[in-house]
């Protein structure tokens, strides 16, 4: 990897590595953009300082939301979870992208690489891990009570065949 940019989440490590002690890079440096923006806007009916965020994937547990919201992102969507562990897949599981031009559903290739250089794109694939809920559910609760006026952590729950009866009933018991 290149020391050009550190990502937040470090594709050396694993996903467990990346919960335990992650962020990394700019966003463990202590900062805050809480408040600097006066400006409101609504969106879904919320009033939120910036809407702007970033989605489930990346943001693994309450240090990294509250990160993303020192950082002005205020819409915060915490990593989808389960109603069951399930591990990552293994490594590598998030790799550098480098689009020629804009991407398309007609591009053929794109290159995949270690190379993590700004403007960064990644591809990842973690397969939705899962701690399980005694841990999760005290650490999303952590990340919505960091959030300040304007900031809004999302949820992502996802069901896991052969929990339930249905996949149906595990998702809702998952979002429940």
């Amino acid at each position: 990897m290149q020391t050009n940019l550190i990502p937040f989440y470090n594709p050396l490590l694993s996903y467990e590595d990346n919960y335990q002690h992650g962020p990394f890079g700019d966003f463990s440096k202590a900062t805050s953009c809480i408040g600097k923006n006066r400006h409101t806007e609504r969106f879904l009916n919320l009033e939120v300082n910036l809407p702007f965020g970033i989605p489930a994937g990346p943001l693994l547990n309450a240090n990294f939301i509250k990160a993303a919201f020192n950082h002005g992102f205020d819409l915060c969507v915490y990593k989808t979870v389960r109603t069951r562990a399930q591990a990552s897949h293994p490594l590598p599981n998030v790799l550098s992208i480098h689009p020629a031009g804009q991407l398309s559903a007609n591009i053929d290739t794109v290159l995949a690489d270690t190379n993590y250089t700004a403007p960064l794109s990644i591809t990842n694939s973690f397969g939705v891990p899962s701690f399980n809920p005694d841990i999760w559910q005290p650490d999303l609760a952590d990340a919505v009570n960091a959030a300040h006026k304007g900031q809004y952590v999302i949820g992502s729950f996802q069901g896991t065949a052969g929990n339930e009866a249905s996949i149906e009933k595990d998702y809702a018991g998952a979002a429940r």
